[in-house]
């Protein structure tokens, strides 16, 4: 990371979302984070549509080493999704 800051707000924007109900840690690191060297740890996070479009702070961008995956039943859905 940049910087301390920047690494903090990644831990708590990743550990935010990862309590949401209905979103899921599909993948994460092994190795932990080194704090003293303002590293972040790797994670992808999945959810449905549905509990996506209902958790705006989903669609916000966390700086760092993270991912949402959000799995789309119909292309409806997507569309929703994409707006």
């Amino acid at each position: 990371m940049l910087n301390a800051g920047i690494c903090q707000n990644y831990q708590r924007g990743v550990q935010h979302n990862r309590v949401i109900p209905g979103v899921h840690v599909l993948a994460e690191s092994e190795v932990e984070a080194n704090e003293d060297k303002t590293e972040g740890r790797p994670t992808i996070l999945t959810t449905t549509a549905p509990f996506f479009l209902c958790s705006p702070s989903l669609s916000e961008e966390i700086f760092g080493p993270s991912s949402v995956i959000i799995v789309c039943k119909t292309e409806a859905e997507l569309a929703d999704c994409l707006q």
